[in-house]
């Protein structure tokens, strides 16, 4: 009497068989995630009450999901995440699932608006509908609250993922009744008006996503008090107003923090409770000064100040945020020469510089070994974007030695003199642009291997010389 069937990524593919020679009467659970099924939901679990998990994720199933699978009253853990199922939201979920505990329905093509029936479902800690075609607002109320010990709406409730659906609206108040959310992600869909001050409620919020949306006003102060967060991204919205040290008041657990078009407010003193690891401020008011509280964020590894009047970089940032794989300072009002202490940064990815008043050479980023022990100054560096300032002189044949770079963008600035040959040695580039410099010659595409070496495929570059 088989219970428990587990064949997930095994590389098994074609329909799912219906059984004819198991009792599967006694299955409690199946994963037969990760594989290349290609075949409708198999009606014949349907018939299988005994089920208390189902995982098929991650296989090609399509058509409708069965709305018999509400009638599985045992089962606590469904999983269809990374298919291409079809059903309306509000017809599956009109069931109550008593005991259901876990339900991954991202990625597939269900539709229809978010259900307020949703209130059944007293055990639910885990929700993601994200990457559907859900639609319409979120409703105001949630019904069958009553029908909880609690009183209160999904009172296990951990998670909640709406990300990337048509979802319209305000955001609503029972929101903040979750009082068990570690994580709400409602990125990328169409809501609008204020983020609701209940949501500060929330003191066991980990994770708080909202970007992406049309939402209005002004980030409320209280966010502050959420001594739990660890993540909060809100721009591209229409938000604006001024940021205060009060909002960060409580963050001592924050990594990481995504917002635009804000006005901060601080002290020139000012150390935050928190120690990041990503910062996102485009389009920020932040310069002409350079934000002196980034000294003591000493863990960052991802910083982007683009679009935020900074006139200047201190020479501290040179030699305190030395853990950055990616920095982007493009679109600022930065004047003078790139230095040399840049190569301190002997882990950075990717650097945009773009669109700044930048003059001098491009000697101190391209030559020098001495800091990272390696071949070029920057070994890890993937993306260059140096485009858009007054930079002049040579392109140094010590280019080639970034062999792990894949885009370089040198593009409207004064630079002279001929391409170097060896920036043919970039086997793994994807995109050259030189235009709208005073660049002649060639580029060289990498050599051939000797014979009897076999050939490394090769990408050619797509490459934007001179106009």
């Amino acid at each position: 009497m088989l219970i428990e069937l587990h064949l997930d990524d095994c590389s098994l593919f074609g329909s799912i068989p219906s059984p004819s020679f198991v009792n599967f009467t006694s299955l409690s659970v199946i994963v037969i995630s990760s594989n290349g099924f290609n075949s409708t939901f198999p009606e014949w679990l349907l018939n299988v009450s005994s089920l208390v998990s189902i995982d098929m994720s991650l296989n090609i199933l399509h058509g409708r999901i069965p709305l018999g699978l509400g009638e599985l009253l045992n089962l606590q853990r469904l999983d269809l995440y990374g298919n291409y199922l079809e059903c309306s939201i509000s017809q599956l979920l009109r069931k109550s699932w008593k005991k259901i505990e876990f339900l991954n329905l991202r990625e597939n093509d269900l539709h229809g608006s978010f259900p307020s029936s949703i209130g059944n479902f007293c055990n639910l800690q885990y929700l993601d509908l994200s990457f559907n075609n859900l639609n319409g607002s979120i409703p105001d109320i949630i019904n069958g609250t009553e029908t909880c010990n609690s009183k209160s709406p999904l009172p296990n409730l951990r998670e909640l993922g709406l990300f990337q659906n048509q979802l319209m609206g305000k955001l609503p108040n029972w929101l903040g009744e979750l009082k068990n959310l570690r994580r709400l992600d409602l990125a990328d869909n169409k809501l609008e008006g204020p983020i609701p001050t209940s949501l500060c409620t929330l003191q066991r919020m980990e994770s708080l996503y909202l970007e992406g949306n049309e939402l209005n006003g002004s980030l409320p102060n209280c966010i502050g008090q959420l001594p739990q967060l660890k993540e909060l991204s809100v721009y591209y919205n229409q938000f604006s107003g001024t940021l205060f040290e009060q909002h960060f008041l409580k963050l001592c657990n924050l990594e990481s923090l995504d917002l635009d078009n804000f006005r901060l407010n601080v002290s020139s003193n000012w150390v935050p409770p928190f120690k990041l690891r990503s910062l996102s401020m485009h389009s920020c008011h932040i310069g002409p000064a350079f934000p002196a509280w980034l000294q003591s964020q000493k863990n960052l590894q991802y910083l982007s100040l683009s679009s935020a009047n900074i006139s200047s970089i201190p020479n501290w940032f040179w030699n305190t945020l030395v853990n950055l794989q990616s920095l982007d300072l493009s679109s600022n009002q930065l004047q003078g020469s790139i230095p040399s202490s840049i190569r301190n940064f002997c882990n950075l990815e990717y650097l945009s510089l773009s669109y700044n008043k930048l003059n001098g050479s491009l000697h101190d980023i391209i030559n020098g070994t001495e800091t990272c022990n390696s071949k070029s100054p920057l070994p890890n560096l993937r993306g260059l974007y140096l485009s858009g300032n007054q930079l002049q002189g040579l392109i140094l044949s010590s280019i080639g030695n970034f062999c792990n770079l894949r885009w370089l963008d040198l593009s409207d600035n004064q630079l002279q003199g001929s391409i170097p040959n060896l920036i043919g040695n970039l086997s793994n580039l994807n995109s050259l642009n030189l235009r709208n410099n005073q660049l002649s010659g060639t580029v060289t595409p990498p050599p051939l291997p000797a014979a009897g070496v076999p050939a490394t495929p090769q990408k050619s570059p797509a490459v934007t010389s001179n106009d």
